[in-house]
């Protein structure tokens, strides 16, 4: 009858250095993992492995995996392959893998009659396994393999990967290619690990997994599929492609579609990477896995809401809250605090009903007092760090500092990607990010801080501009609110306070937008709703701003709202109270004010003034971050396009 799947390839004799010096030896290789993963999928599953003559406690010991006896199957080797990795970090993303022996190369002479399915090539370095077995055991079954086998080079005992020449000649011949994110670069040019699934396609693989610390994803020549690893530690990291990888080939075998099989079987990695050595979970166990902490995002594996959670439920955190409950590709899993704040309260009376109708599971932070909680009747469901094991993205509002504490704490440790907001440090981040000017920059990074208030409705308007007729440089000055409304901290003033030129507003757009020249002056004034900013805009090559051009390219930026003194708007106040009346959340409003009064020529330049509405200018901004770091969207036009659409932007120019 045969198996399901035959996994072919050296067994190993590890020795693992642990970041903090310890040593552990164990069997390892792909088809050690790989075997025992698929047997876990339910699948029947061999090992033809190769191994010395004096390695029997090798063979002896797949059994245990859950593979018959019968199914395995020894092909004589010189010795087990010797492989020594050290781990220099906790979540053993960086190693460093050597090779002091390795087996002898694998030939069709050699190969035992064996019945399967699929016949999976799990070489370890490149002459493993000749290439004259591809097309001998694709005339038997269906194939597949993991690339690592005929792209990872041994010189001495020194590993490293190197393009394979024979790329196109070869990969027609697989049903199933995996590959991780850097050998995908390695075989395509390109880090971008879609873009690079599309090549190996068009080259020939029908189906390819490449996996990644914080997503699988399968393309089939049709659709992707993505699935996130939400492993709640990585004390197994090891061996987590073969893991993903052989459980996802065993479901395809015996019959899952390419979205269901991704599901059980990121599901079945990131709960081996929860404990070190070779999957050894049950069916079930996987199942009740996916029940606890995938079902609820999951919707037949092609698409799925991003899970969502947001740390700090303050002045930002309220509104993220809000955006986050708003959009139809996204759940809200929960809300983070230290303290039963007037916010909070407020939402209790509500009966944690927010935003859309949407629960707000509310979560305590370390230090929090439950008891404190307890007393003002606001329910509890959970802590932060079981929060952070059950989302995808999370959004942090919390005070300046806070943040960078949760990363290293709280988001590293799981895998969790993180969105800050301008209160943190730049270093905080992979990418200082804005939705309209560098969208592409923060497709698939783990962490993201936004700018702040002011610096996202400028770039806003600059951005405008500078697509439409290239900007050169900018000048701005900055009326800026003192507090927000309900803040005291402060204190009671009458006076204005300027800050040291340029103010970080303008050094920050050239951080974002590095080919514009910005300057700034700042002044503080004792108001609470809003900031107002003007700005001269200076166009390329002596280019000629006319207010009429300008002013058409505004009025189609959805996020901004093109108003006049005439209709009323005098000010911050006027744009404060519209919002109220048009029934805004909070009398929130997300688009900038752009006053078409204000829109001067002078000499080549165009001058204008804008209205920050500070509480809410950024969220539509990290809602872009969330689209990004998660690839949902990959333009800033589709991005931006989604977000406008769910919380309702620009509405009224439609």
């Amino acid at each position: 009858m045969g198996v399901d799947v035959l996994i072919i390839g050296p067994a190993t004799r590890d020795v693992n250095t642990d970041y903090d010096g310890r040593v552990e030896r164990s069997v390892g290789g792909a088809i050690w993992f790989g075997a025992a993963a698929a047997a876990c999928a339910g699948a029947r599953v061999g090992a033809a492995l190769m191994v010395g003559p004096s390695d029997t406690d090798i063979a002896e010991a797949f059994p245990g995996l859950g593979v018959r006896a019968e199914d395995v199957c020894v092909i004589p080797s010189g010795s087990a392959t010797e492989m020594h990795n050290t781990y220099f970090t906790k979540d053993r993303e960086r190693r460093k893998a050597t090779c002091p022996v390795s087996a002898e190369k694998l030939t069709p002479e050699h190969f035992p009659e064996i019945e399967a399915k699929l016949y999976d090539i799990a070489g370890l370095i490149r002459g493993d396994i000749d290439t004259s077995m591809i097309p001998f055991l694709a005339k038997k079954g269906k194939l597949s393999c993991d690339v690592q086998g005929f792209i990872r080079c041994r010189t001495g005992e020194e590993l490293h990967n190197e393009d394979w020449d024979e790329k196109k000649k070869w990969l027609p011949y697989f049903d199933f290619l995996k590959t991780d994110a850097a050998e995908a670069e390695t075989l395509t040019g390109t880090d971008d690990r879609r873009e690079a699934a599309k090549i190996l396609y068009g080259w020939g693989a029908k189906e390819i997994l490449i996996s990644y610390n914080t997503e699988m994803l399968v393309y089939d020549g049709k659709d992707f599929y993505t699935q996130p690893v939400r492993s709640r530690n990585f004390s197994g990291r090891t061996g987590r492609g073969d893991t993903v990888f052989s459980s996802y080939i065993a479901r395809r075998m015996l019959g899952d579609t390419p979205a269901e099989a991704l599901l059980f079987a990121t599901a079945l990695v990131s709960l081996k990477m929860e404990t070190p050595g070779p999957a050894r979970c049950t069916k079930e166990d996987v199942l009740a896995y996916i029940k606890e902490f995938y079902q609820s995002n999951y919707n037949g594996g092609k698409k799925m809401k991003i899970r969502v959670g947001v740390a700090g439920y303050g002045t930002i955190g309220q509104r993220l809250a809000d955006g986050v409950a708003m959009q139809g590709d996204m759940e809200l899993v929960g809300i983070a605090d230290l303290a039963p704040t007037l916010s909070l309260k407020a939402l209790r009376e509500n009966d944690m009903i927010g935003a859309n109708g949407v629960k707000y599971d509310l979560y305590l932070v370390e230090g929090a007092d439950p008891e404190a909680f307890k007393e003002a009747d606001i329910p509890v469901a959970g802590t932060f760090d079981e929060l952070c094991q059950k989302v995808d993205v999370m959004l942090d509002s919390a005070p300046g500092g806070v943040g960078a504490k949760n990363k290293e704490k709280y988001y590293e440790k799981y895998g969790v990607k993180a969105i800050f907001q301008g209160g943190e440090k730049n270093s905080v981040a992979d990418v200082f990010f804005h939705g309209y000017a560098n969208y592409e920059k923060g497709l698939g990074q783990n962490y993201l801080k936004l700018t702040s208030c002011n610096t996202t409705g400028l770039i806003r308007s600059v951005d405008c501009l500078d697509r439409e007729f290239g900007i050169e440089k900018v000048a701005i000055t900055i009326i800026r609110r003192v507090a927000d409304p309900g803040d005291y901290h402060r204190g009671l003033t009458n006076a204005l306070q300027m800050d040291k030129a340029p103010s970080h507003q303008a050094v920050d757009l050239m951080t974002i937008m590095p080919h514009i020249e910005a300057t700034g002056i700042l002044v503080h004034t004792p108001v609470t709703h809003g900031h107002i900013i003007t700005v001269v805009a200076t166009a390329k090559d002596g280019r000629k701003l006319h207010k009429e051009e300008v002013l058409a390219a505004f009025q189609k930026h959805p996020r901004i709202r093109v108003v006049t003194i005439d209709e009323g708007f005098k000010g911050n106040a006027s744009l404060f109270k519209y919002a109220r009346d048009l029934g805004n959340r909070r009398g929130d409003m997300y688009e900038i004010g752009l006053w078409a009064d204000s829109i001067v020529e002078s000499g080549n330049d165009i001058m204008y003034a804008i209205n920050i509405p500070q509480e809410s200018v950024t969220i539509p901004e990290t809602i872009d971050g969330i689209r990004a770091v998660m690839k949902m969207q990959l333009t800033r036009e589709e991005a931006t396009a989604e977000t406008n659409k769910y919380l309702n932007i620009g509405k009224f120019k439609r």
